[in-house]
């Protein structure tokens, strides 16, 4: 089967899948709420201040816990957060079956290459990350 094709049968797949339909009726109902929406932007711009600053190995600043606290009170954001969650686990579990196919990423966390162990494809393994989104019985 062509490459091309597949890839388009798993990008509509995923669009399909009830963790992309969750989080899109969650974008949905945030965009009616205008404060909901406000606290959302800025929770999302205190969250990027906050990975960067993780980046450049300095302290992460109250802003953001305030923020984010503030945020999970509010149901709607709370929700949204809780999808994109979801929908990020889903991407990362496809993305650990992807590399088990291709680069045969050891189950067991063992090392398959000669990186000792430092390149942080074996330390985390596919069973580690795939929660059972395979029918594959080898994963």
């Amino acid at each position: 089967m062509d490459i091309l094709k597949m890839a388009k049968q798993l990008g509509e797949a995923i669009a399909d899948s009830t963790e992309m339909q969750e989080l899109k009726k969650a974008e949905a109902m945030l965009m009616l709420d205008r404060e909901a929406k406000e606290l959302y932007q800025k929770y999302m711009k205190a969250k990027f201040k906050k990975q960067k600053a993780e980046l450049l190995n300095k302290n992460v600043t109250s802003d953001f816990r305030e923020i984010e606290n503030r945020a999970l009170k509010n149901p709607l954001l709370k929700r949204l957060i809780s999808c994109h969650e979801s929908f990020n686990r889903l991407i990362k579990n496809v993305n650990a079956v992807m590399a088990f196919a291709i680069e045969e990423t050891p189950l067991d966390g063992g090392c398959f290459k000669k990186c000792h162990g430092n390149c942080g494809k074996c330390t985390e393994g596919v069973v580690n990350s795939c929660d059972g989104y395979t029918d594959d019985k080898t994963i």
